[in-house]
């Protein structure tokens, strides 16, 4: 037996000798890159479990390939998708994946796809991206009743699915408020583990100072997105640079700064709306992608983010129990607010406003959940979940 032990171990020393060396004569004569060959022959993590509620639409399909390829959590580490949707799109979802197949990612280890909440078991990052849009002729006041019971159905069949680590990223709109209603109902993780999007909103104020200044989006640093996601954001470029250079010493227009460029944030999803006839797509899953990556590998030293995090009172004053964006640093799959931030007497102002929003949309919701809750009301409620996934299904398919 040890004999035997010996031959085989020896053999596959040999064999991995081998390997290594045949890599090594590949990137000298061919000039592959190193670092994809090493691909080839490292010892493989185990794979990070991400699930797609809504995966099917138009922002799942753009990100599906950023989680699969590498892009959000690096080169190095394999992937399990899980794609979750309506019975009636598992033709549509079978195409996703077989294009997922097609697409040969090295990193990809896994794709499950179906309409049965339970494949949601234990994943590391749920995704909940499914929602209802706002139509032409709606307040938001008609979206935050619609998606309400959706995301109460939705958390409270987490419940018994997630782990206590598991992080849920909410891209349902309106974000933050459907954030809140998500940490109600989802009680086994900890509110912090849920997180809403406004990395959107980040990502779009990066680009305008750069169009501005006619620079690099690359080398835009810690603009900050206060608040709402919504039309009451304040985007804020007080402690924002660009080249290493502080952004509001490079442009003089006041004009710009405090009503330009702050309207041009708070209405781009409308602008991209208008043109497209559809709601904003792979910009939303680059936003998605960054969210969960500074969230998983951690900021750059000395950077933050914005992101919209459960607020515990202690933050700038900002009341408790609401999800408000912040700035954040990231660092061992947490996030941390960052203190010591000071607004001038027109952001004081833009905070009460958004403040003011998050306040009443959280009451609303209070509302259109006690009467959910209500025993006379139990038949309504399941017509209205009912109604809404019918809804939901028809603005999938004209989407």
């Amino acid at each position: 037996l040890p004999i035997i032990i010996f031959f085989f171990s020896s053999r596959r020393r040999h064999t991995r000798c081998r390997e290594v060396s045949w890599a090594r004569r590949c990137v000298q004569e061919t000039g592959i890159n190193a670092e994809y060959m090493g691909l080839f022959f490292m010892e493989r993590k185990a794979p990070i479990i991400i699930g797609l509620n809504g995966g099917a639409g138009q922002i799942g399909y753009s990100l599906l390939p950023m989680l699969a390829s590498g892009e959000t959590f690096g080169p190095d580490q394999p992937v399990e998708l899980r794609i979750f949707d309506l019975p009636q799109k598992m033709e549509h979802m079978c195409g996703i994946v077989m294009e997922l197949d097609d697409s040969r990612f090295s990193l990809l280890v896994t794709v499950k796809h179906g309409c049965t909440i339970e494949m949601m078991k234990d994943v590391d990052y749920c995704i909940m991206l499914a929602s209802l849009p706002m139509l032409q002729g709606e307040q938001r006041s008609d979206l935050i009743k619609k998606n309400t019971g959706l995301v109460k159905d939705f958390a409270e069949k987490l419940n018994d699915l997630l782990k206590p680590t598991s992080k849920v990223i909410v891209v349902t709109n309106p974000a933050n408020t459907m954030a809140w209603v998500m940490s109600r109902f989802l009680t086994k993780i900890p509110k912090q583990n849920i997180t809403a999007l406004s990395m959107l909103d980040h990502n779009r104020c990066v680009y305008q100072v750069a169009k501005k200044l006619k620079g690099d989006p690359a080398t835009v640093r810690n603009v900050i997105c206060w608040g709402n996601h919504s039309k009451t954001l304040y985007p804020d470029l007080t402690y924002g640079t660009i080249g290493g250079k502080p952004i509001l010493s490079l442009i003089k227009d006041p004009e710009f700064i405090y009503k330009e460029f702050i309207d041009i944030i708070r209405n781009r999803a409308f602008m991209v709306q208008k043109q497209r006839m559809q709601t904003a797509g792979f910009s939303t899953a680059a936003a998605v992608r960054d969210h969960i990556k500074y969230l998983h590998k951690g900021t750059p030293p000395g950077e933050w983010v914005s992101m919209g995090v459960y607020s515990t009172g202690k933050e700038y004053g900002i009341p408790n129990d609401l999800y408000f964006s912040f700035p954040v640093m990231c660092e061992n799959k947490k996030h941390e607010i960052l203190d010591g931030f000071k607004w001038d007497e027109f952001g004081k102002v833009q905070i009460e406003t958004t403040v003011k929003e998050l306040l009443k949309e959280r009451d609303d919701c209070t509302s259109y959940l006690t009467a959910l809750d209500k025993p006379k009301a139990q038949f309504c409620q399941s017509n209205l979940f009912t109604i809404l996934i019918h809804e939901y299904t028809c603005l999938l398919y004209t989407s």
